[in-house]
C-alpha cells in the first residue's frame, strides 16, 4: 500500500470483512492527463470491531482504492511518453484517505462512489485477480488506448466474469461509468443530493470553495 510510515509494508486481507466494491471516479482536472477524470475501485473493508454492513461505508480509515497509474520518474509529465507508451502502468492498492486527501485538497476534485453488484463469490474472485495483478502486471501506459479506464474494465471482466460487459469499451471514465449502470452492475444511488451523498460515504468535495472562503 506504499511508504506510509503508519501502515506496514505487506498486509493481510480477509475477504470476510469486505462490505462492498464501488466504482471510484474522479471528477476531470486541469491538467491534459486528467482532463476527462480517473476511473478506479474502492474496496469497503470494515473496521475490526463494526459488524459487516453499510456502516462499513464510514470506515475510511480500512479501505483500499485500487488503482491504475503510469509510473512517471520525471518531475514533469510528458504528452509524448503518455500517447506514445513511454511509461509503465502499474496497478497500486492505496489507503482510501491518502486517495481522499489527494484529489480534495491538493488536486481539488471530486470523488464519487458507486456500489458495484456483485455476490460474495464474485467480489472474493474480483479482489484475488487485483491482488495478483498488483504483485505481478507490468504493462505500457497509453493515454488513448491502454489507460486507467480500459485497464480497470479489464480487470472488472477477469475478475467478475459477468457477461454483460464482457464485449465492453470504454475510453473514458464516463463512459465506463455509462457502461456499467447499463449492464445492470452499477447499484442505481441518489447521488444529486450531495450532502446526503457526502454523509453517507458515496461523495468527497472538492476543497476548492472551502479556499476560496478562506483566502
Amino acid at each position: 500500500t506504499g511508504l506510509d510510515p503508519k501502515r506496514p509494508a505487506l498486509g493481510s486481507l480477509n475477504p470476510e470483512r469486505i462490505y462492498q466494491v464501488h466504482y471510484l471516479l474522479a471528477e476531470p482536472g486541469a491538467a491534459w492527463s486528467s482532463r476527462w477524470g480517473h476511473s478506479m475501485l474502492r474496496v469497503v473493508i470494515c473496521a475490526p470491531d463494526r459488524k459487516v454492513g453499510p456502516g462499513c461505508l464510514l470506515d475510511i480509515d480500512h479501505h483500499l482504492v485500487l488503482s491504475f497509474q503510469p509510473v512517471v520518474n520525471d518531475l514533469t509529465v510528458s504528452s509524448w511518453d503518455g500517447l506514445t507508451g513511454g511509461y509503465p502502468v502499474r496497478l497500486f492498492m492505496l489507503p482510501m484517505q491518502r486517495v481522499v486527501e489527494g484529489y480534495t485538497k491538493i488536486q481539488l476534485r471530486s470523488l464519487r462512489s458507486y456500489p458495484l453488484v456483485l455476490n460474495r463469490a464474485e467480489l472474493t474472485t474480483l479482489i484475488e485477480r487485483a491482488i495478483e495483478l498488483h504483485w505481478s502486471y507490468d504493462g505500457a501506459y497509453y493515454f488513448l488506448s491502454n489507460n486507467c479506464v480500459m485497464e480497470t474494465l479489464r480487470l472488472l471482466q477477469s475478475g467478475t466474469n459477468r457477461l454483460e460487459i464482457r464485449r465492453g469499451e470504454s475510453i473514458t471514465p464516463s463512459g465506463l461509468l455509462t457502461l456499467l449502470k447499463s449492464s445492470g452492475v452499477l447499484a442505481d444511488l441518489p447521488l444529486t443530493e450531495r450532502r446526503q451523498a457526502q454523509r453517507h460515504g458515496y461523495y468527497f468535495g472538492s476543497y476548492l470553495e472551502r479556499y476560496r472562503l478562506m483566502f
